[in-house]
């Protein structure tokens, strides 16, 4: 009897083969995408970082934010306060200004009073002046005519020749 033929070797790669293969094709895989999840797992990492100093910064930024606010709020209180004083002192000003007003006023009336009595005084002086004058001219008029009747006495005898006769001597 002849033996049975044996089984003809497989035109390609034996299922082992095969199996092997695609294990190792699949390692490369896995290893391929170990890399790349370990570089995606860096990337994270150093996204998680990034991350963490941008928030650090922002919740710095949002500190000095409010420390700003809070100065900006002081700055506008102090600033507020300022304008009531200055309008305070900007009343008191336009009442001292007023009072000043009227008392430039009392001090024009009484001024002009002043004036007005100075100039009758003067006036009045004129006339006592004029007075003096005059009074000074019938003096002088009744001197001169005191004078004239004097004169004329002198001239005239007091007594006449019988008078003399008559008269006992001294």
């Amino acid at each position: 009897m002849a033996e049975p033929p044996s089984p003809a070797p497989p035109a390609g790669p034996s299922e082992v083969e095969q199996l092997q293969d695609e294990a190792k094709h699949l390692r490369k895989e896995v290893e391929s995408l170990v890399g790349k999840l370990q570089s995606q797992v860096e990337n994270n990492q150093a996204l998680s970082l990034l991350s963490k100093e941008q928030k650090e910064r922002l919740q710095e930024q949002e500190k000095r934010l409010r420390e700003q606010e809070e100065r900006s709020l002081r700055e506008q209180e102090r600033l507020c306060e300022q304008k009531e004083r200055l309008q305070e002192q900007g009343e008191r000003l336009r009442k001292q200004e007023e009072r000043l007003r009227k008392e430039e006023e009392r001090l024009q009336k009484q001024e002009k009073r002043l004036w007005d009595q100075e100039e009758r005084l003067w006036e009045k002086e004129e006339r006592l002046r004029k007075q003096e004058e005059r009074l000074r001219m019938q003096e002088e008029r009744l001197a001169l005519s005191q004078n004239q009747k004097l004169d004329k006495q002198l001239a005239e005898p007091q007594c006449s020749f019988k008078d003399l006769v008559g008269c006992p001597h001294p």
